[in-house]
């Protein structure tokens, strides 16, 4: 007999990622005509993860008392289905400058977050079948502003 929950023992957990990175990098200009003037960005990546298993179907019968046979669905171990590879970038411009004779530091930054992603659905649970079980919103890139003080 065979059981599935044993038989994955040892397998990629359900929806965790291997592999991932990240890079992050600012720059801020000290003297010249972009004095004050910063930019930066950040990288992330994270690899594909297993969503779950297409099916296989047992090979040795049930008999259930009000019907004739049935085979039982168990996962294939062999035939994992991948959700996709993420990439993430985001971007920033910020602007720091002096108030009050130098008393107080102002900082306003302009940021976006998901600079590539346009949004939409994406899978996260498959049937035994290959079919989208469940889905998650990705959300589309969000830009914003932030004002910090320093006193």
């Amino acid at each position: 007999m065979y059981f599935p929950v044993l038989a994955q023992q040892g397998q990629k957990t359900p929806n965790t990622r291997e592999w991932t990175t990240s890079l992050l990098t600012n720059y801020t200009f000290r003297k010249g005509p972009l004095k004050g003037f910063g930019v930066g960005g950040s990288y992330r990546w994270q690899d594909k993860a297993v969503a779950g298993y297409q099916s296989l179907l047992d090979p040795t019968t049930y008999a259930h008392p009000n019907a004739t046979t049935t085979q039982i669905i168990f996962p294939d171990l062999n035939k994992p289905i991948y959700t996709p590879a993420i990439t993430q970038v985001d971007l920033w411009v910020s602007y720091t400058c002096k108030l009050f004779n130098d008393k107080i530091r102002m900082k306003t930054q302009l940021n976006v977050r998901d600079a590539l992603e346009s949004g939409g659905l994406q899978a996260v649970v498959f049937n035994q079948d290959g079919s989208p079980a469940q889905y998650r919103i990705k959300d589309p890139r969000q830009w914003f502003v932030t004002t910090t003080f320093d006193f």
